[in-house]
């Protein structure tokens, strides 16, 4: 989970996101996925099988 407090365009509200870690704490990794940068893929995979995994 990461949160992001209010800012100078938006001075009332905060945003957050539920996310596995590396989405959370990357604010590049959704644009890094999408290139299809190796790291990126490899977590994404690893959060997808463990999701896919529980189901």
């Amino acid at each position: 989970m990461s949160y992001v407090p209010p800012g100078p365009l938006t001075p009332d509200v905060g945003s957050s996101l539920i996310a596995f870690r590396e989405w959370a704490m990357d604010h590049l990794y959704y644009e890094r996925l999408v290139d299809g940068d190796e790291q990126a893929v490899a977590a994404f995979r690893w959060e997808k099988a463990l999701i896919d995994h529980e189901a």
